[in-house]
């Protein structure tokens, strides 16, 4: 089997099988295609690993710092680091962005629910949660583009296959006290209901339908969910009992 030529890596120092990366001079595997910089601490060019005060720090020497680990600039403890910061200090001023890029009457009224995010068990999760669609939705929010309501959130809302996300925060923001508790299940069977419906000619039987899904299935529905909460199946099967009835 071929192997590749043997030299010195002009990253690591070492004699490796060698590919050219950037520049003409030899890389190894290992160090292929990664950005190479000055390491703040030993001063030889090497790939970024992290980047600290007044530079970028290569994996050598920032294992010998105690790797990530260090003292956090924002709360003073000892936490594995990124830009000197804790995740939970990073989770802070994240949100601290967020409020100060937003209009002071959303703001204020998203106020419950932005401090139960930044108390997150977990901020590392919350951070990567934040990198989603969710915060385009969460920036909506707080310029007031999209009211603080379940009216304005089910039109942004729209097709069931695409809600997730608005229906994850209006969970949120139900628990954390912005919102008033509604039958969601009922809720999402309405949204479903007048899709389905538009989708009749006009007539006679747009108006039966429309009687027998509002008068029928969707008691139906809200029936079960006071006696037990309502789960996907109960939703789909009422979908299907309405959809045997338009047939």
């Amino acid at each position: 089997c071929w192997q590749p030529p043997t030299a010195i890596c002009s990253a690591c120092g070492l004699a490796r099988p060698r590919v050219h990366g950037r520049g003409p001079k030899p890389l190894c595997l290992t160090y292929r295609g990664r950005r190479l910089v000055t390491c703040l601490d030993c001063g030889r060019t090497r790939p970024a690993h992290r980047r600290v005060t007044g530079g970028v720090l290569c994996a050598v020497c920032d294992r010998e710092r105690g790797n990530t680990t260090g003292v956090c600039r924002g709360c003073c403890g000892t936490a594995p680091l990124r830009r000197d910061l804790c995740d939970a200090c990073r989770l802070r001023e994240r949100i601290a962005d967020l409020q100060r890029a937003g209009h002071p009457h959303a703001v204020g009224r998203l106020a419950p629910y932005l401090a139960k995010l930044g108390e997150a068990p977990n901020p590392a999760s919350t951070l990567r949660w934040l990198q989603s669609p969710a915060r385009l939705l969460l920036e909506d929010l707080l310029a007031g583009r999209v009211a603080v309501s379940h009216a304005a959130l089910d039109v942004a809302q729209g097709d069931e296959n695409d809600g997730r996300v608005v229906g994850h925060v209006r969970a949120a923001l139900v628990e954390s006290g912005v919102l008033e508790p509604r039958d969601e299940p009922s809720a999402s069977f309405a949204r479903w209901q007048q899709r389905a419906i538009d989708a009749i000619a006009p007539g006679s039987d747009r108006g039966h339908m429309r009687a027998y899904a509002t008068w029928h299935v969707a008691h139906e529905l809200a029936r079960a969910n006071t006696q037990r909460r309502a789960t996907p199946a109960n939703l789909l099967s009422v979908r299907q009992q309405a959809r045997a009835a338009w047939a």
